[in-house]
């Protein structure tokens, strides 16, 4: 059975502010100021995401916004994580705010909520944070 293909509308993610270089299709990409938990965190969303066949971005610039961690390609609607190691709500809402644009989802990781178990880790951020569609 063949698996249908995903065509990624590079000019839809441009009109929504979202510039990237198409050789980092795909590729993890740590930003400098990252730290290990944070890096950790967003290299294991960023696995499960390939494992499932999605097309990623990490470390993408959203003109006028900011960076982001990962930009699911992938689903219907695109997802973009965001990896949070601090629990503030002020923080939350405002990192929700900031990212916000039509046609797109925002999935904040708390790393403090998440299991320090390796291996718990990763089954939670596969069968409850990440979207599978």
């Amino acid at each position: 059975m063949l698996k249908k293909i995903r065509v990624i509308d590079y000019n839809l993610l441009r009109s929504k502010g979202v510039h990237f270089d198409r050789l980092n299709l795909n590729r993890l990409v740590k930003y400098p100021t990252e730290n290990r938990i944070h890096f950790a965190v967003k290299s294991q969303v960023f696995y499960i995401l390939r494992t499932m066949g999605h097309n990623v971005l990490t470390e993408f610039e959203i003109t006028g916004f900011g960076i982001g961690d990962i930009l699911d390609l992938s689903t219907k609607v695109t997802c973009q994580y965001e990896i949070e190691t601090t629990l503030k709500s002020a923080k939350h809402q405002k990192t929700i705010q900031k990212y916000a644009r039509k046609g797109l989802d925002i999935i904040i990781v708390f790393t403090p909520k998440l299991p320090s178990d390796e291996y718990e880790r990763y089954k939670y951020l596969k069968d409850v944070i990440i979207v599978p569609d």
